[in-house]
């Protein structure tokens, strides 16, 4: 069989890119060069149109005008293959929920689509589903529809590409992970099926089963959060039922929030109960999370509850335990006389009791088995996720000016990003941001983003003021959401000194956005990094000074580390926290996993 591969390789390289530069190497190479005229061992010729439109990372996505007569001239490429080589199939990749790229794949489908017999689509990326439901007017996607719609084949690589595929009713769907050992093999498998000449109905291994109706029906408690000082536990709220509800159509939930209490997924399987108070109660929230919610909960149908950091006293029904912190097991950390007697009694008499334990990283289950082992049955460690359509590397066209506007700042500084707990050990950081040439700070200040907590954010600046370099160190107090993704990318390094966590997300936010890291030496980092960062002790003042100096003066060490930090971001995914936690607590209530 012939096949057009109208996809572009490396460079820029990345998941994309290096997918189908792979593909392209089992099938062969790509038959339009001298001498590659025959089908490698699958039988598959493949005549490969390079659409490469952006030059760099930064590139990607980017609207210019040049673009479209690149996209003309790879369509006459394309066209031209049809009718010199034969080719009749024709392989894309869509992007995700984006306005420019989405008008490049208007343009490619309305050229070169009447010249070919079938269309295949790869879902390499995963968005354009929801961002054509939320985010752009009705003739949008009216449009897309007309031009993408009937592909004879759409290959999603996991479930969280699934849906992206469905909104345009591809006449089969298939779902094949390219992690597989013989995903090559599978692939080829496909593409000829598509190639016969006869309707070819695919193998039940390849098919996407029918979803059964609702089944599942969970609640959530999330009065444990301040509405006025907000954490990255909202993220994860919103983003675990959002992505679930997506992917797992059986799925219902019920939300225990605050009045005051933001909630934005608005769903006709989400009830949203706002009759006990939030963590600004303090007492009246604990009664509550411990007494009235579960009994709710159990009233409304709920088969498990979702609890971070307890277990209910009066425990009606199934409970999830998330283990997201363990600063209790430090006395460093001044949580107070109450709040460490509370916490302790929660890990000491009421973990005990949880039907399903969820940690974030290995190195937090390993801390939670070493004082209680008989966990090991009854927990699993699902990673973060990342919001990957807001943290990723390209600038929008007026970010600098924003940045410039808002914060006074020009590209260059280094970036804190965190509330202004003990543990973060903020001090460490201005110290060694302190052994900098005078020149140096001046051209790349420090900036201190977070909130105030047990007067952390005043010992910070304290520390500035006493080593001089209160001019060099910026306190812009807690930002909008809206800025954190162009704070990152627009600075030099991300700087992390904290002493434990137990995941890190900031870290990979960072990385997603290109920017390089400097954390501290401490198992967790090691994990989530993998090594793409410089780790370093931050009780060193001069090691950190050395790591900051670097970061603005060695490129190929800022090259290695953004481009090793983008590829391991990928790694880490909303819909694969949805998908493992969710298949959890299926297995726990007894209902076969089938999203």
């Amino acid at each position: 069989m012939k096949l057009l591969v109208f996809a572009h390789t490396p460079p820029p390289p990345h998941g994309q890119s290096c997918a189908v530069q792979s593909m392209l190497n089992s099938f062969g190479g790509d038959c339009r060069k001298p001498g590659q005229k025959s089908p490698g061992r699958f039988g598959i010729e493949c005549y490969h149109v390079n659409a490469r439109f952006s030059k760099s990372l930064e590139d990607i996505g980017a609207d210019r005008g040049g673009k479209v007569f690149l996209i003309l001239f790879f369509c006459l490429q394309a066209i031209w293959c049809r009718f010199r080589h034969g080719v009749k199939i024709f392989y894309y990749v869509p992007a995700s929920g984006n306005r420019a790229a989405l008008y490049r794949d208007w343009l490619v489908m309305f050229v070169c689509r009447p010249f070919f017999q079938k269309i295949i689509f790869h879902w390499h990326h995963a968005g354009l589903a929801k961002w054509l439901e939320t985010s752009v007017q009705i003739r949008t996607r009216s449009f897309t529809y007309r031009l993408m719609k009937n592909a004879s084949l759409s290959i999603v690589p996991s479930d969280f590409n699934r849906r992206d595929a469905e909104k345009l009713l591809p006449l089969r769907i298939v779902m094949l992970a390219d992690n597989r050992a013989d995903f090559v093999m599978q692939l080829a498998g496909c593409l000829r099926r598509v190639a016969s000449p006869e309707p070819a109905r695919l193998k039940p291994e390849f098919g996407i089963a029918m979803v059964p109706p609702v089944t599942l029906k969970l609640a959530l408690t999330i009065l444990a959060e301040n509405p006025s000082r907000k954490t990255g536990l909202s993220t994860l709220f919103h983003e675990l039922v959002s992505r679930s509800l997506d992917l797992f159509p059986d799925v219902s939930w019920v939300i225990f929030a605050g009045p005051n209490q933001n909630w934005d997924v608005i769903d006709p399987r989400v009830e949203v109960v706002r009759d006990f108070p939030a963590n600004d109660r303090l007492n009246r929230r604990l009664f509550a999370d411990h007494f009235r919610v579960p009994l709710a909960a159990r009233k409304r149908g709920a088969q498990a509850l979702l609890t971070v950091g307890f277990v209910p006293t009066r425990k009606c029904l199934p409970t999830v335990l998330h283990v997201l912190s363990l600063q209790t097991l430090d006395k460093r950390n001044r949580l107070g006389f109450l709040r460490q007697i509370y916490r302790n009694s929660m890990i000491k008499y009421n973990w005990p009791r949880a039907d399903l334990v969820i940690t974030n990283s290995r190195w937090t289950a390993d801390q939670v088995l070493s004082l209680y082992p008989g966990f090991r049955d009854r927990m699993i460690t699902s990673y973060e996720g990342l919001q990957h359509e807001i943290f990723q590397p390209i600038p929008a066209r007026d970010e600098s000016a924003r940045l410039k506007e808002k914060f006074g700042l020009e590209p260059g500084y280094f970036l804190w990003l965190s509330n202004f707990y003990p543990y973060k050990q903020a001090e460490l950081l201005i110290a060694g941001y302190a052994r900098l040439q005078p020149e140096t700070r001046r051209r790349h200040p420090l900036v201190m983003v977070g909130g105030n907590w047990l007067n952390g954010l005043d010992a910070a600046r304290s520390k500035a003021r006493t080593l001089g370099i209160e001019k060099d160190v910026q306190f812009p107090g807690w930002v909008d959401d809206s800025m954190l993704a162009p704070l990152y990318r627009h600075a030099s390094a991300f700087c992390l000194a904290s002493r434990e966590e137990t995941f890190g997300r900031c870290v990979i936010e960072a990385m997603a956005c290109g920017t390089p890291c400097v954390v501290n030496d401490i198992p967790i980092m090691h994990e989530v990094t993998d090594g793409h960062a410089l780790i370093i002790n931050y009780h060193d003042p001069a090691a950190v000074a050395l790591a900051l100096q670097k970061l603005i003066a060695d490129d190929t060490l800022i090259n290695r580390l953004r481009t090793a930090g983008l590829v391991r971001a990928r790694e880490f995914t909303f819909e694969k926290l949805a998908t493992e936690r969710i298949t959890a607590i299926r297995h726990l209530v007894g209902i076969r996993s089938n999203p």
